[in-house]
């Protein structure tokens, strides 16, 4: 009979030990990421929700502020404005290129407005 090979029961032991706490070790590190994850999640739900709260908020904020009936107050009572009697109207004695002249009437890259070029040198 051959001799028995000897057994390496106690490396087998450590190794498998070794396996263990690693599985475990790995286990509970991912499960504190996900922990951490889901407290910024919460924080950003948190964050989401004001903002929705705060842009409802400027939405009634800016319906208030456009109401015609507000602006004609503040326009007479803190500008001094008052109400338009009868309209009028002013009609140029010449026409301009720029009082509808039909786009083919006029060059490509034409000045329409006189005084574009004037305005434009800056003063």
């Amino acid at each position: 009979m051959p001799p028995a090979r000897p057994r390496h029961t106690l490396l087998f032991s450590l190794l498998i030990i070794v396996l263990a706490a690693g599985a475990v070790f790995a286990t509970v590190a991912l499960n504190a990421l996900a922990a951490g994850d889901a407290v910024r999640s919460q924080q950003l739900e948190d964050q989401l929700v004001a903002a929705q709260r705060e842009h409802s908020r400027l939405i009634i904020e800016v319906a208030e502020l456009e109401d015609p009936g507000r602006i004609r107050d503040v326009a007479t009572t803190q500008l001094g404005m008052v109400p338009a009697r009868e309209p009028g109207f002013l009609t140029p004695e010449r026409a301009l290129p720029a009082d509808g002249l039909p786009a083919d009437e006029v060059a490509l890259g034409a000045q329409t407005d006189p005084l574009k070029p004037v305005l434009s040198q800056g003063g």
